[in-house]
């Protein structure tokens, strides 16, 4: 079962912040089968998020929100996630290993 889930909310993401951003990512102590990550991608206009390479990831889920709106992309997130603790990360944030 994972323990926490990592949602991504994005809307035309630049290339090079939600890369440094998914490498970040790659790089968490807490094992990859015990997390899941969703990238939500919130009615974007470009395909930068729909590029976004999940494929290092076992429990990985990309999903598209049509309603504009950072709130719209949260709630979506919460009603999909299946861990019981939650962790929301912005598109341009880099976090620590641990």
């Amino acid at each position: 079962m994972n323990e926490i889930s990592v949602h991504i909310c994005t809307y035309n993401p630049r290339p090079e912040h939600i890369a440094r951003t998914l490498e970040g990512l790659k790089s968490q102590t807490l094992p990859r089968d015990r997390r899941e990550l969703l990238l939500f991608d919130n009615a974007s206009t470009t395909d930068t998020a729909s590029k976004a390479d999940l494929s290092w990831h076992p429990n990985a889920y990309r999903h598209l929100v049509s309603q504009v709106g950072k709130t719209n992309a949260l709630l979506f997130a919460i009603r999909n996630a299946e861990a019981p603790l939650l962790l929301t990360v912005d598109d341009d944030n880099v976090l620590a290993p641990d």
